[in-house]
């Protein structure tokens, strides 16, 4: 435990007991395998970028290798382990990027879900698509020219990236950005993430929420849930799954809900081979 010592200092949110955050690899496994294995199911939730995928300059370029999709598709071969990518991406964004049929898909941070036997869109969210459209087409216009900054919409959603602009550019969009919103489109909110800036419809669903609604309605019962994220949106679930393993992926946290953490992607992978072989 003198790993977990390390860093119980830093971990915890404000508002929230602090948690002992811990290295998964190799250390967490021990304390986790027996619940994984005793457990009759699973449901495991996987945040994308960063998560399963690296993080990279053109989020259109991020897809997921053959290994990872081919230990994801055992994962969900069957009914013992339930498998949810939930993302900031759209539902059929991630479909088209993961591309396996007995997956369920929760998309723009939970707001829609799709999968076997599951359907859901958050109904104050589809109540928004018409506003989201009408600012992403002016947010186009009015950041044309800002190099590095493309608008996204994502239907339920609206991404402001960045991960390419200077850092004079990144101000001046993100004042043009808050302007908008704040002058034209009150009943959206502003939330950031690594390099993006996310327009959401002004709901108190999140990713948590979403973790929820599955879970009560998963097929086959109680499940013991396992969540892996490496953004700010995955705190709302980590701070949920209490009582289930929750994973942050990236450098040892600052800040965090999480139990324990591994490295990025390359690890997420080797654990996921590791629960493939102990289930």
């Amino acid at each position: 435990m003198r790993g977990a010592a390390k860093w119980q200092a830093s971990c915890g949110v404000e508002g929230v007991p602090p948690t002992i955050c811990q290295p998964l690899l190799p250390e967490g496994l021990n304390e986790i395998r027996e619940r994984v294995v005793e457990a009759t199911k699973l449901a495991l939730f996987l945040d994308f970028d960063g998560t399963l995928t690296r993080i990279v300059d053109d989020p259109a370029e991020a897809y997921l290798d053959a290994p990872t999709r081919e230990v994801l598709e055992a994962l969900a071969e069957g009914d013992e382990i339930l498998v949810t990518i939930i993302s900031g991406r759209s539902a059929p964004d991630l479909r088209m990027r993961v591309g396996l049929d007995k997956v369920v898909y929760a998309g723009n941070h939970g707001l829609e879900i799709s999968g076997p036997g599951l359907e859901f869109t958050e109904p104050r969210a589809a109540a928004s698509r018409e506003s989201l459209g009408r600012l992403s087409a002016a947010l186009v216009r009015k950041l044309e020219g800002m190099a590095g900054v493309s608008v996204e919409n994502k239907g339920l959603s609206v991404s402001i990236h960045y991960r390419l602009a200077s850092p004079e550019t990144v101000r001046d969009a993100l004042r043009v950005v808050s302007e908008q919103v704040a002058r034209d489109f009150s009943a959206l909110r502003l939330t950031s993430g690594k390099r993006v800036l996310n327009i959401l419809p002004d709901t108190e669903w999140n990713k948590g929420s979403a973790v929820r609604w599955i879970t009560q309605r998963a097929p086959g019962g109680p499940r013991l849930p396992l969540y892996l994220g490496d953004d700010r949106t995955d705190e709302d679930a980590f701070r949920h799954l209490r009582d289930g393993i929750t994973i942050h992926v990236g450098d040892p946290p600052g800040e965090t809900s999480a139990q324990y953490y591994v490295a990025g992607p390359a690890k997420v992978a080797a654990f996921l081979r590791w629960l493939e072989w102990n289930r």
